[in-house]
């Protein structure tokens, strides 16, 4: 699969990401699924960019980011950041984990 960077939800995916700019998307991330419980997401970075680690690990969720969040705080979880459609906490080892709740991206046409 493949988003485009204005989310406009025709997005080919077949053929290659540079025929697909060709029609007009800005691909901006891929996301590969595997199976029905796994989906690994590559998103487009600049040329320059030489990370050699993992950023973050990016998790759908079942459920509501609040009760979610309210659970996670009283045992002390790092959240990062909170809006209405995703949160991004910090695990015990230091590791950004961003969470979606399934609703959120079913409406965003990527699951």
């Amino acid at each position: 699969m493949r988003r485009d960077r204005e989310r406009r939800p025709d997005v080919p995916w077949e053929g290659s990401i540079s025929d697909a700019e060709a029609r007009g998307f800005e691909i901006d991330a891929t996301f590969m699924k595997i199976g029905d419980g796994i989906r690994i997401g590559f998103l487009k970075r600049s040329h320059e960019h030489n990370q050699r680690e993992v950023d973050h690990l990016a998790f759908t969720i079942d459920g509501d980011l609040i009760s979610l969040w309210q659970r996670l705080t009283e045992v002390s979880v790092e959240v990062i950041d909170l809006n209405s459609d995703r949160m991004i906490i910090r695990d015990p080892f230091g590791m950004m984990l961003e969470l979606w709740p399934r609703a959120v991206l079913q409406r965003m046409g990527v699951l």
